[in-house]
């Protein structure tokens, strides 16, 4: 089990090597899919047949050798196209480049707050302000404002959204307005938390590193 600083040593800095710790994040649910890459397979099995063609008619080659070299070939770079258009993929490109967070846990599953290994999910937000990202006096006042909207009778309009996360734990992150988080380069989004990775195993600051890329709604506990 890593400290806080323990991890902030070994994963601030980039480009972020992908490790064993890692890899499990790249699994983090977005909620998002990629299309299956027709056009690309397509054009790659054009070149490539094609090519085993003419290459056979101007070098004057067998055509079951050159078919069984160029399959080989294609399959290998086939199975790249489709692993790169994967969710998995695109989460590994993804946490390898997202800058390292400190995120302030708005409303989390019950089970979190107990020492066990119960997984669960959280409403968090964080900052992308160089003075503000792991400020947790800023994290926390905005934390309080969005939690008061939450239990408020009126909900502001520009609030709506983020008030939803908060109720319901769930939903795409959203930049907060101005008026709740000052530097307007702050989020609210969902993180799946894993206790195994928190100290006594359990939330007992309200604070997460994070990992995060809120335009492609991945936002991983580090």
């Amino acid at each position: 089990m890593y400290t806080f600083e323990e991890l902030k040593e070994k994963y601030t800095d980039q480009p972020r090597r992908m490790d064993g710790y890692l890899r499990k994040l790249t699994y983090t649910e977005t909620g998002d899919s990629l299309p299956f890459p027709f056009i690309k397979l397509t054009i790659a099995t054009l070149v490539f047949f094609g090519g085993t063609y003419w290459a056979t008619i101007h070098f004057q080659l067998s055509l079951s050798i050159m078919a069984v070299v160029a399959l080989a070939i294609y399959m290998g770079i086939a199975i790249q196209i489709i692993r790169s258009a994967s969710i998995t993929e695109r989460n590994s490109r993804l946490i390898q480049a997202a800058p390292l967070l400190l995120g302030r846990v708005v409303k989390g599953d019950n089970q979190l707050y107990q020492q066990g290994a119960d997984a669960g999910r959280a409403s968090v937000v964080f900052s992308f302000d160089e003075a503000h990202r792991d400020d947790d006096r800023y994290l926390r006042d905005v934390a309080k404002k969005l939690r008061s909207a939450a239990e408020a009778s009126d909900t502001p309009a520009d609030l709506v959204e983020a008030v939803a996360i908060v109720q319901n734990t769930a939903g795409r992150a959203v930049q907060l307005p101005s008026d709740t988080a000052g530097d307007g380069q702050t989020w609210l989004g969902v993180v799946d938390v894993n206790p195994e990775r928190l100290p006594e195993n359990k939330i007992v600051n309200q604070n997460l590193l994070l990992l995060a890329a809120p335009e492609s709604n991945l936002i991983a506990q580090l």
